[in-house]
């Protein structure tokens, strides 16, 4: 399993062509992001139509709940 920053997951969204091959080699159980880089994600949406294509994007990932391995 990988667990995804944000980072990473904002150049997929804006189609970062490394970021797009990175995602094609993964599995669908190997995508993680933490509960915390879904927060920045939806936090950044600056209209509904972004927060609905985020959101669909977000059910990819297996969501880790934020703990202090995490933080």
């Amino acid at each position: 399993m990988y667990l995804i920053d944000s980072d990473i997951l904002i150049d997929y969204v804006r189609l970062y062509q490394p970021s797009l091959a990175f995602f094609e080699r993964l599995t669908a159980r190997d995508r993680a992001i933490s509960f915390l880089s879904q927060f920045e994600l939806l936090h950044g949406c600056k209209t509904k139509e972004d927060e609905k294509i985020i959101n669909r994007f977000i059910k990819k990932f297996r969501v880790v709940p934020f703990s202090p391995h995490i933080a």
